[in-house]
């Protein structure tokens, strides 16, 4: 494995020791750090301020507080799932734009939207027994009149780090 110190090559040297970790079954496959990053990267590309974690509902917030709550999925060959993590009290209407980030298993961005709170909250579902609603990423949400598809962006903020 080379030594390289950018973000990206951090990432991608990552992604493979998780790869060869999972394959001697030490560890369960984990995501992290996929939402730290995919935070940091959404922050970066749309001027954003990230908000401390201790911030109920959101993770991000624009020049005119708009609230951005910031969810990601890495997508593996042994775990394909687009099912984001779960968003708690979403009737409560916590954040105004879902930023949801796909990458594949080197972290690279494969696709990303960012998505109104009104669409969010109808196209997931809510889960008793987490108490919380659960939304999956995919591929037909970007067709939403509604949702701004963000992936171009994202890749363009991505590149600038290699």
């Amino acid at each position: 494995m080379t030594t390289n110190h950018t973000v990206r090559g951090l990432l991608r040297q990552y992604a493979a020791v998780l790869e060869a970790l999972a394959q001697t079954e030490a560890i369960l496959f984990k995501n992290n750090p996929v939402a730290d990053y995919a935070e940091w990267l959404v922050a970066q590309t749309l001027g954003l301020e990230l908000v401390p974690k201790s911030s109920k509902g959101f993770d991000a917030l624009d020049n005119e507080d708009t609230k951005y709550e910031i969810k990601a999925r890495r997508l593996t060959a042994d775990n394909p799932s687009r099912q984001l993590s779960a968003i708690r009290s979403i009737e409560d209407q916590h954040f105004d734009y879902l930023a949801g980030v796909l990458f594949d298993h080197e972290f690279n961005v494969l696709r990303a939207a960012k998505i109104p709170w009104v669409v969010v909250n109808k196209l997931s579902t809510h889960r008793k027994h987490t108490n919380a609603a659960v939304h999956h990423l995919r591929d037909s949400v970007w067709d939403i009149p509604e949702v701004a598809d963000l992936s171009e962006l994202l890749q363009h903020t991505e590149a600038d780090l290699s």
